[in-house]
């Protein structure tokens, strides 16, 4: 219901009510059953929140659907940013001091005392910007490591954070 009148939708041929509530694009099995009772071929899955769950490849090949982008694999070592960063690593791809990986609030203190601050935590699995807090001071570092650790787990359902 949110998107019947968004600017996106206009120009669409076809659309399909996945439901009122605002999170029902998130719904992965109702979008292939529904592209399958009309059947549909491919799915290109846009940007952000469901397209970058790794199930939904995998969910549309076992339905006979063409998935438009990445592979599952492919989504699970790109969208996990501590595994991308050892790989960019490993390749010789520069990249910006930080954690080698997922932290508590002790070692993000030890992080951010050696590679000074302000510092960025942020959520392990996502993207989109969330699960991203400043952290100006150290005094801070604590809170804000609880705030972006509990949206890390209600956004992405992995609550660890890196510097």
């Amino acid at each position: 219901d949110v998107d019947k009148t968004a600017p996106f939708t206009s120009g669409a041929q076809e659309l399909l009510h996945l439901g009122e509530n605002s999170r029902s694009y998130l719904d992965i099995d109702k979008i292939i059953s529904k592209a399958k009772a009309r059947g549909v071929v491919a799915i290109h899955p846009g940007w952000g929140f469901a397209s970058e769950d790794d199930s939904f490849p995998t969910k549309c090949a076992d339905a006979g659907i063409i998935f438009i982008g990445p592979t599952s694999e492919a989504m699970r070592l790109l969208g996990n940013k501590v595994q991308v960063r050892a790989l960019a690593q490993k390749l010789g791809i520069p990249v910006v001091p930080g954690s080698e990986g997922a932290v508590s609030v002790e070692e993000a203190k030890k992080v951010a005392a050696e590679i000074g601050l302000p510092v960025m935590l942020k959520a392990e699995g996502g993207g989109g910007g969330r699960g991203i807090y400043e952290v100006f001071s150290e005094d801070q570092l604590a809170d804000a490591f609880i705030k972006a650790s509990t949206l890390a787990q209600a956004s992405f359902g992995n609550p660890r954070l890196y510097v």
